[in-house]
Formats: C-alpha cells, sequence, structure tokens
C-alpha cells in the first residue's frame, strides 16, 4: 500500500508523510515559487496541499 493510500485511509505513519512532504516541497522548489522567491499560483495550491497532509500530525501518533 502505498503512502497515498494510507494517507486517504487516514492511516498514514508519520514516515510516510515526512516523504510525502518532500515530494511536494521538492515539486515546489522547482515549479511553485516566482524568481523574487513568492509562491505563484501553482505554489499555493501545493502549500494547501501541504496544510491538508500535515494536519494528520495534529492526530498524533499512529
Amino acid at each position: 500500500m502505498s503512502a497515498f493510500d494510507n494517507l486517504e485511509k487516514g492511516a498514514a505513519t508519520f514516515s510516510e508523510i515526512d516523504i510525502l512532504c518532500d515530494l511536494i516541497n521538492a515539486e515546489f522548489m522547482m515549479e511553485g515559487i516566482l524568481p523574487t522567491y513568492e509562491p505563484n499560483e501553482y505554489g499555493v495550491e501545493l502549500e494547501s496541499l501541504l496544510d491538508l497532509i500535515n494536519r494528520s500530525r495534529l492526530k498524533g501518533p499512529q
């Protein structure tokens, strides 16, 4: 089962959340920022996705 599947089921471990966040952060750095280092429209969407994924951390350890 993939980290995405586990996240969807609400069963992602902190390690899986870290993997997903690392992937999103890498995408953000490559495609989500303007030359001024402010997020572009896509970057704002990626930031929202990170917020959503990180909500699982607030629920406590799995």
